[in-house]
């Protein structure tokens, strides 16, 4: 029980970091808070928050899939880990999916359990994720329609130097 309040009072001070910028000094405190008491949800979604703050991406997502470990029903959780991977995307097109994914299941946790404040942010996000896939797909396409014009005008090119040396 000690450990719990002293746990608890990490994370008030972490939250008054938080709230105060320092995203640093936030995340000092919810560790401790984690040393005290690892198996609570939310000291490892606080943290991942400021790592997110700070676009520490794989420290967001490692706090964040630890928080859904401890609780996979926390919202906070999913968002944090599809952000995380949205801006990793941006360098790995193959994390968009995972993203979207973990997006939309933060999307129905709101409906399922009531939380209808996190339904805008989150319908956000998923925009911003979906607009992102087709954009990093409309890349691919133009990437590799350049490389198909390109291997094209080079066939043509030597079909007409065989034309003309015969």
């Amino acid at each position: 029980m000690q450990e719990h309040n002293e746990a608890e009072q990490w994370r008030q001070k972490g939250n008054s970091s938080y709230s105060a910028g320092d995203f640093e000094q936030a995340i000092s405190h919810y560790t401790k808070a984690i040393e005290l008491n690892p198996k609570v949800s939310t000291y490892y979604s606080n943290r991942s928050r400021c790592y997110l703050k700070l676009k520490n991406w794989e420290k967001t997502i490692e706090d964040a899939q630890r928080s859904i470990e401890e609780d996979m029903s926390n919202i906070k959780g999913h968002i944090l880990l599809g952000s995380a991977l949205c801006e990793q995307a941006k360098k790995e097109p193959r994390k968009i999916e995972p993203a979207i994914n973990r997006l939309k299941k933060a999307l129905s946790l709101c409906s399922s359990q009531n939380l209808r404040q996190y339904e805008a942010p989150i319908t956000e996000a998923l925009f911003r994720a979906k607009k992102l896939r087709w954009l990093l797909a409309k890349a691919t396409y133009e990437s590799e329609s350049a490389e198909a014009e390109a291997a094209l005008s080079a066939k043509i090119e030597a079909d007409r130097e065989i034309s003309a040396e015969e």
